[in-house]
C-alpha cells in the first residue's frame, strides 16, 4: 500500500521548512528573505478543479471576476455547468476553449471521494486523461486540494525562474531540468514550491524596483 503524504497544518509547514533547509542548505538565506511560507489547503472536488481551469493564464484579478459572474448565475455543479450554453458562458468571462475543458471535466464524472484516496501517480494520471487537465493543474490540485506533501509543479514559470536566481543559473531550468533539481528536496517537494513562489514575488519586486 502506497503511503500518503499530506501536510495539513502550520506546525508541518515549519517542520517540512527545518528538514528542507538541512537537504538544501540554499533554502536557509530564503526563508530569512520571505519567512515561512503560509498553509494553502482549499477545499477539493469538481469546484476545485473547475476553478483552477478557470485560473488558467489568467491575471488573480481577472480570475475572481470571472469566478464570481460564474457563482452569481448559479453555474455550482457539473449537472448546472451542462446546462448552461456556450453564449452565456462566454458572456459571463469564459473562453470558447474554457467552456470546453470545464465541460468535459463536468462530463468525467470522477468520483473525487475515491480520488483522494489514490496516490499521487494516480491522481496525476486519472486527471491528465481529461481534455484541458495537464500536469500543472492536476498538481497544484493534489498540493492544494489535497494536501500532498511531496509535489512539485516543475512547468510553473515562477517556480522555474526562482530556481534559476537560487542556484544562479545562466537560464531558466528546463521542466526536465527543474524535475532533476527538485527531486533532491523530496519528501518536501511541496514546502519547497511554497517557499518559492514566495522567494519569486520577493525577487520580482525587487527587480522591478530597480527599473522605476
Amino acid at each position: 500500500m502506497v503511503k500518503i503524504l499530506v501536510i495539513d497544518s502550520q506546525a508541518q509547514i515549519a517542520l517540512s521548512l527545518d528538514a528542507l533547509v538541512k537537504l538544501e542548505p540554499k533554502f536557509l538565506k530564503v526563508r530569512e528573505l520571505v519567512g515561512t511560507p503560509k498553509l494553502r489547503n482549499r477545499t477539493d472536488g469538481f469546484l476545485a478543479l473547475f476553478k483552477i481551469i478557470v485560473s488558467q493564464q489568467l491575471s488573480t484579478a481577472s480570475a475572481e471576476a470571472i469566478w464570481t459572474r460564474l457563482q452569481t448565475h448559479g453555474v455550482s455543479s457539473p449537472s448546472e455547468l451542462l446546462r448552461k450554453d456556450d453564449a452565456h458562458l462566454r458572456s459571463l468571462g469564459l473562453s470558447q476553449t474554457k467552456i470546453s475543458y470545464c465541460k468535459g471535466l463536468a462530463e468525467s464524472r470522477i468520483d473525487y471521494s475515491t480520488l483522494a484516496k489514490c496516490s499521487d501517480t494516480e491522481i496525476l494520471t486519472i486527471l491528465t486523461n481529461i481534455r484541458g487537465i495537464g500536469e500543472w493543474t492536476a498538481q497544484i490540485y493534489c498540493m492544494f486540494c489535497l494536501g500532498r506533501a511531496d509535489l512539485f509543479a516543475c512547468g510553473d514559470l515562477a517556480l522555474q525562474e526562482a530556481i534559476r536566481d537560487l542556484y544562479k543559473l545562466p537560464q531558466r531550468p528546463s521542466i526536465k531540468e527543474t524535475a532533476l533539481i527538485s527531486k533532491e528536496w523530496s519528501p518536501y517537494r511541496t514546502v519547497a514550491a511554497l517557499i518559492l513562489w514566495n522567494y519569486y514575488n520577493k525577487i520580482r519586486n525587487r527587480q522591478e524596483g530597480r527599473k522605476r
